[in-house]
């Protein structure tokens, strides 16, 4: 994108100021923040009061490296945790109460949002699978793990914040789109 993805406006607010607040609306605790590239710009222009920071020094490795640091620091009380991307603005805070009523109803190893049969994020991981992080490498996230497991729940949701991250310029209209359309909605 040319830029820090995280810092990319839309609606006038950074990408991840809009994921944060879904975090935030959707009730979770005890919230890790991964920052790798520019982690220091990003703590200028996000309000992160509240949020628990942590460095990926490896973040050139990819995404798999801060997935790795992220689950190593869920807090050993802790069943399970949700999984989200800094370039995912618009999930809506009822979809990922749906998946954490759905993790604690069904007891299963993930929680998969799908929007008219897609897969998308955030997930729902129990703690079994933390150990399995560490298979992970370069951009790969729990998606290949998750395929190859019997015992993992899909969500259909009415949410198409699930499937659109903001990876290309075409991708950010997309966004802005159903960000105007949202908003019109209110």
């Amino acid at each position: 994108m040319g830029q820090v993805k995280q810092l990319i406006r839309l609606g006038g607010e950074p990408l991840l100021a809009h994921v944060l607040a879904t975090v935030r609306a959707a009730g979770l605790n005890d919230i890790i923040v991964v920052l790798g590239a520019a982690a220091g710009e990003i703590e200028k222009h996000v309000a992160l009061g509240g949020f628990r920071l942590v460095r990926n020094p490896a973040y050139e490795e990819g995404l798999a490296s801060s997935v790795q640091i992220a689950i190593s620091q869920v807090p050993k009380a802790s069943a399970a945790a949700v999984i989200f991307l800094a370039d995912q603005p618009l999930v809506l805070p009822s979809t990922v109460l749906a998946l954490i009523n759905e993790y604690r109803e069904s007891n299963p190893v993930a929680v998969v949002p799908t929007y008219h049969g897609h897969r998308g994020l955030p997930v729902v991981l129990d703690r079994a699978l933390f150990p399995r992080a560490t298979e992970l490498k370069g951009d790969e996230g729990f998606r290949s793990i998750l395929h190859k497991l019997n015992n993992v729940i899909q969500v259909e949701v009415d949410d198409p914040g699930i499937v659109l991250d903001v990876d290309t310029a075409d991708d950010l209209v997309q966004c802005e789109e159903l960000f105007r359309k949202r908003g019109s909605a209110r």
